[in-house]
């Protein structure tokens, strides 16, 4: 499973390349907006990402994987609203 805190332009980015929920069979994606809990540095540009700044985790995983509840360590999860 491969797990990272990414930037709002990242996010963005990362949406883009990856406009589907599984986009390979058997793959599954999923891009989780968020603030920071702490200080981190963008996993694919590097840019800081100061606590309380909007970003997102980025996950990636296989059928083959259990889907990991992580991001909640991370960020606070922003309420999707119906």
């Amino acid at each position: 499973m491969k797990r990272q805190i990414v930037c709002n332009n990242c996010a963005l980015e990362t949406r883009q390349r990856f406009p589907f929920k599984e986009p390979y069979p058997g793959e599954f994606v999923a891009v989780i907006d968020g603030a920071a809990l702490d200080d981190y540095l963008c996993d694919l540009c590097g840019i800081e990402i100061a606590q309380g700044a909007k970003c997102a985790a980025f996950s990636i995983w296989t059928k083959n994987q259990e889907r990991l509840d992580w991001e909640k360590d991370f960020i606070k999860i922003k309420e999707v609203k119906p």
